[in-house]
């Protein structure tokens, strides 16, 4: 892999992480999906918060990840409720859970 490569993938893999941090605080506090990302670009895609230096994310990538959770909520949601085993149900699944299973299930999409 070259740098170039390395440091896109590695871009990608903050934005995934930074995405699934917003879809968390977007289910726990409700915060508008506008404000969310702009708090995120402002305040901690690339920043360094407590002494933790939080890599470079690909800015639009992390945008379509949030927003297009958010956009096919219902449908992601869905998805993922008709995988999971007899007896559960998205509402028993744990919330980092749940951000971890939209974020994967909107880019498999």
């Amino acid at each position: 892999m070259n740098a170039r490569t390395a440091a896109r993938s590695t871009a990608r893999a903050a934005a995934r992480l930074a995405a699934v941090q917003a879809l968390y605080q977007h289910e726990m506090e409700g915060t508008a999906i506008p404000a969310l990302l702009h708090e995120f670009h402002q305040h901690r895609l690339g920043a360094t918060i407590d002494d933790a230096e939080f890599a470079d994310a690909d800015v639009p990538f992390f945008d379509d990840l949030v927003g297009g959770v958010a956009a096919r909520g219902e449908e992601i949601d869905r998805r993922i409720g008709d995988k999971l085993a007899k007896g559960w149900n998205l509402a028993r699944l744990d919330k980092p859970m749940k951000a971890i299973l939209r974020a994967g299930t909107y880019e498999l999409l």
